[in-house]
């Protein structure tokens, strides 16, 4: 990773005025979980770049993980209002609101995204993840039937997720599910 970075800045150097330099640039540091400088390097592409939607829907993902979720979330609703048929900010604004522990709204949204991008395996594997964190919580609150029933749609949504283009991490999540449900 700290090689890739490093050839992007090379990159950046020759080319300051290409925005898709900056934006895989802030891509590879959140890969790398180096957040900060994802952010230091959006307030400057934002200064060359005010309306490029992708460095847009970057900030928003990195001010969330900052824990500013407000903030995060009046981005994504300008951007849910400039585009409202591209599916992305829908996804991150399911992630905030996942993150915020709403996760009827983060269902609402994710699901939302998926009737924009009925293909795309990341959003039904966030659908199950967010099926599963229900289950969690129905089962803390003594309601084993409704966790069932949420590990249930879990369940059958990553198996959707899968039959779209399987990762690993999917068929891990796929596996921790059915131990839960095989449990209950």
């Amino acid at each position: 990773m700290n090689k890739s970075i490093d050839s992007l800045y090379s990159a950046l150097k020759l080319k300051p005025n290409d925005t898709e330099i900056y934006i895989e640039l802030i891509k590879a540091h959140i890969s790398s979980n180096r957040y900060k400088g994802a952010l230091e390097l959006i307030e400057t592409a934002e200064a060359k770049f005010p309306n490029s939607k992708e460095l847009k829907l970057q900030k928003a993902f990195i001010t969330g993980k900052y824990g500013k979720i407000n903030t995060a979330l009046a981005i994504i609703e300008t951007l849910k209002q400039e585009s409202p048929n591209d599916p992305r900010p829908l996804a991150i604004e399911s992630n905030l609101y996942f993150i915020q522990g709403d996760l009827e709204k983060a269902e609402m949204s994710i699901k939302w995204a998926i009737s924009l991008q009925e293909n795309s395996p990341f959003y039904y594997n966030n659908l199950a993840l967010i099926y599963e964190k229900m289950s969690e919580n129905d089962m803390k609150s003594g309601n084993k039937e409704k966790a069932k029933n949420n590990l249930m749609e879990a369940d059958k949504t990553i198996q959707k997720a899968i039959s779209l283009k399987l990762f690993p991490q999917m068929t891990e999540t796929q596996k921790r599910i059915q131990d839960k449900l095989s449990h209950l």
